[in-house]
C-alpha cells in the first residue's frame, strides 16, 4: 500500500476527507484544528488534491486555486505544534490595541477556565486554560507595548514597515510582518499598520 493510500484511508476513517466539517485552524497547515500540523492534516490535503471546486478550498494553503505539491511543501515546512498565540505580539495585549490594560484584563477574566476553542488568545502561557498564571503574565506586562506594528524596530511605523509587509505578503507563519499572528501577511496586518501609523509613543 502506498503512503498516499494509507493517509487517505486514515482520513476516511476519521471523517476528514474533502467536504467534511473541519474545526477552525489554530495555525497555517492545521487543517483539522487540533493545534498540530501532522499526518491527519497531510491526509486532508491529499484528499483534496487537484483543482479547487469552490472558493473555499481546504488544503489550498497558498490560495492559487489548486491543491498540489506547493501546498504539500508548505504543510511539511510547518510540521509540528502550532505556535502559541501570544508568541508573536506584546504578551497580554489580547485585543491587539497596543496597550495591556483593563480591556485585556476583562477579556481574560471572561475567558477564565479551560479554553473553549482551539484559538484561545487569553491563554498567555499556552497551557490550555486561562488561569492565575495568565493573569500574572498580563499584570507583569501592564501598560504600553514597546511599539506595535513597528516591523523593523526603528521607532516609527512608516513606509519602510509598509514595504516589508508588502514584500512578505502571503503565507508567513511566525514572521514579524504577520502583525496579528494568523500565519498570513494580508489585509488584516496592513490595517493594523495603518491604525498605528506614525512615531512610537
Amino acid at each position: 500500500m502506498s503512503i498516499r493510500t494509507a493517509l487517505l484511508a486514515a482520513a476516511a476513517a476519521t471523517c476528514l476527507v474533502a467536504g467534511a466539517a473541519h474545526a477552525d485552524p489554530v495555525c497555517l497547515g492545521d487543517l483539522n484544528g487540533d493545534g498540530q500540523v501532522d499526518f491527519l492534516d497531510l491526509s486532508i490535503l491529499l484528499g483534496n488534491w487537484g483543482p479547487c471546486a469552490s472558493r473555499l478550498c481546504v488544503g489550498d494553503l497558498n490560495h492559487d486555486g489548486i491543491v498540489n505539491e506547493a501546498d504539500r511543501d508548505i504543510l511539511l515546512a510547518l510540521w509540528g505544534p502550532c505556535p502559541c498565540p501570544a508568541s508573536c505580539r506584546c504578551v497580554g495585549d489580547i485585543n491587539l490595541d497596543g496597550v495591556v490594560n483593563v480591556d485585556d484584563l476583562l477579556i481574560l477574566i471572561g475567558d477564565y477556565g479551560p479554553c473553549a476553542s482551539r484559538v484561545c488568545p487569553s491563554d498567555l502561557d499556552c497551557d490550555g486554560d486561562v488561569d492565575d498564571d495568565d493573569l500574572l503574565m498580563l499584570v507583569d506586562n501592564w501598560g504600553k507595548c514597546p511599539c506595535p506594528a513597528d516591523v523593523n524596530g526603528d521607532g516609527t511605523r512608516n513606509f519602510l514597515d509598509l514595504n516589508m509587509i508588502l514584500a512578505a505578503w502571503g503565507s508567513c507563519p511566525g514572521c514579524p510582518e504577520d502583525l496579528n499572528c494568523d500565519g498570513e501577511v494580508d489585509d488584516a496586518d496592513l490595517d493594523l499598520l495603518l491604525a498605528y501609523w506614525g512615531d512610537c509613543p
